[in-house]
């Protein structure tokens, strides 16, 4: 060939090759997928991953396209990242926990504004953690069954909640135990015609036939069928009848079977869970109400112990009547209350759905393409997880064992792809164990904050706080939970208020932490009221119950505490 002629032929190709996309994506070659829709496994598998998306699925030798990553799976089980429909997030840390046990999304049923920021953080990748569903705060009515929940006094102020919820940003609706029928009527109305769902608990003023006819779409708590619509354990009849309903209905269930076992394991050995490895990665402050100086579950437990595992029996047999009757199921653990550790208590979640009646196939079903399907049915199309297929989301779980031969395998991680970003088990172990170092000190002024707390002493607890949150901003050093009632035992005696006026200045230095640390919580903030109230601040308690409409304008108590303070001052006037 003449010099000129090969010197364009070489010009030709580098602009051709300059001019040619380098490849993308990721490919995770020769694995074994876990087919839950036929519950077999495909061999000699690959999956190909374009911008947080599953792009192709098929046998290896037909995906071998040019892509900038390959992880070959060693014949490994794939399936899709698990779900844990029932959890609640009181420390961002948290959620660093749940990937590492596979868990790629986590349905949050109490979310306030902060949540609504870390979801964007992860979804950003700013922050490590599962995709995030949230509930917004919990809607009950008047008067709630606890001072934290929005109480509501009538069906208006149920519908402008709905409202303000989804246009915050919300994905559903969480309802709480003591709505009237009209309200719980009223808010699942609302919801359904912004596009979203109801999910909660079931109540107290209303029997099952009216939460299902209403079109809630998810009773949170196994318990709650117990609880509300039955007699008593031995009520034959009315578990027969509760099964029937929920059979010819829509809603879907999550039995919680992780939640009752976590009370049940406490009351006989707190300090074996204690010593695990989830209490140790757990923020200290979380872990706090767990711990056997505060643990309400550990008090009396002989008396209580044997009751409540004669209920976990009636749970687990509900729990298979339900399944064999055709009712949806949604595996959810209630992390991280009664000491169910973020993440890795949905693997037991799983495992007692097995112990119930479930085949390991459908238990696993209940974590992944269950709750996927809830979620699209009621956040529509565009929101795909819990399946393997092209369009939905890159996340999944490589595993060692098989997990339809034993769901214990869920415990043997290899790797865990999250948004189309893949996490070996060394990188996932090495997040955990920084967690724990860190936690080491942090746990020391945690207790010590405690206890100049419950002593009275709130000088120290003040000097403790400002001192450790002036290393770590913004750091949680108590649960949302303990401030709460502890400043109950200082703020009030026989007949209302406490007459002790240094009783009273602790409730007051206790419940300004309370708000330092939660701000985004009308409690918090409504609670400090009362104590700037009791203390002789009024200026105060009214810009306190001001705040707390302004995160919950329909919170009927600080409305009206807000009028009382109104009519007292203009009295004094």
């Amino acid at each position: 060939m003449p010099k000129h002629l090969r010197i364009a032929s070489l010009i030709l190709f580098l602009l051709v090759a300059c001019s040619s996309e380098p490849p993308t994506g990721l490919l995770l070659r020769g694995v074994r997928v876990v087919n839950l829709e036929t519950g077999g496994i495909l061999d000699g598998q690959s999956l190909q991953f374009e911008d947080g998306k599953i792009a192709a699925v098929g046998p290896s030798e037909e995906l071998e396209g040019p892509v900038a990553e390959v992880i070959e799976g060693a014949g490994r089980y794939v399936l899709p990242g698990l779900v844990d429909a029932h959890v609640h997030v009181d420390h961002p840390d948290e959620l660093e926990l749940y990937p590492a046990a596979g868990v790629t999304s986590a349905l949050v049923l109490r979310g306030v504004p902060h949540h609504l920021r870390w979801r964007e953080e992860i979804r950003a990748g700013e922050r490590f953690g599962p995709g995030l569903y949230l509930t917004g705060d919990y809607l009950d009515g008047y008067p709630a069954w606890m001072e934290p929940m929005v109480a509501l006094d009538g069906t208006e102020p149920a519908r402008a909640a709905v409202r303000r919820q989804v246009e915050a940003g919300y994905d559903f609706i969480k309802v709480f135990t003591r709505l009237t029928p009209e309200q719980l009527s009223a808010i699942t109305e609302e919801a359904g015609a912004l596009g979203t769902c109801v999910v909660g608990h079931g109540g107290s003023n209303y029997g099952l036939e009216h939460l299902i006819a209403s079109g809630q779409a998810n009773l949170a708590h196994g318990q709650d069928l117990i609880r509300w619509y039955l007699e008593g354990y031995d009520d034959e009849e009315g578990i027969e009848r509760v099964v029937d309903q929920l059979a010819a209905s829509d809603v879907t269930v999550t039995p919680n079977l992780a939640f009752t076992d976590a009370m049940i394991r406490q009351g006989q050995d707190l300090e074996a869970i204690l010593a695990t490895e989830e209490a140790r990665r757990l923020h200290p402050a979380i872990l706090q109400p767990f711990r056997r100086a505060n643990n309400r579950y550990v008090r009396n437990s002989e008396e209580w112990v044997p009751s409540v595992q004669e209920r976990f029996e009636i749970e687990k047999r509900i729990t298979r009547m339900l399944h064999e009757a055709g009712v949806t199921l949604l595996a959810g653990t209630d992390a991280s209350t009664t000491a169910v550790f973020p993440g890795a208590s949905l693997i037991t979640d799983i495992e007692l759905l097995v112990e119930a009646g479930l085949k390991p196939v459908d238990a696993l079903r209940a974590a992944t393409t269950n709750p996927g399907e809830l979620f699209e049915r009621c956040l529509g199309s565009a929101t795909k997880v819990g399946s393997l297929k092209v369009g939905y989301e890159a996340d999944l779980v490589l595993l060692d064992r098989n997990p339809l031969d034993d769901v214990g395998a869920l415990r043997d991680l290899g790797g865990v792809m999250l948004d189309g970003h893949w996490f070996d088990k060394a990188q996932l172990d090495s997040r955990l164990a920084e967690l724990e170092r860190d936690y080491v000190e942090l746990s020391e002024e945690v207790i010590a904050l405690e206890q100049a707390l419950f002593s009275g002493d709130v000088e120290n607890a003040r000097s403790i706080f400002d001192r450790v949150r002036k290393d770590r901003p913004g750091e949680f050093l108590f649960s949302q939970y303990v401030p709460f009632f502890v400043g109950y035992g200082f703020l009030y005696g026989e007949d209302g208020f406490n007459g002790d006026p240094e009783r009273l200045a602790v409730a007051l230095g206790l419940y300004e932490m309370y708000a330092d640390t939660y701000s985004d919580y009308h409690s918090a903030h409504y609670m400090l009221a009362l104590a700037r109230r009791a203390n002789g601040d009024l200026d105060g308690a009214r810009a306190s119950l001001e705040r707390a409409l302004e995160i919950h304008p329909e919170y009927v108590n600080a409305r009206e505490q807000l009028a009382e303070l109104t009519e007292k001052q203009l009295g004094t006037d």
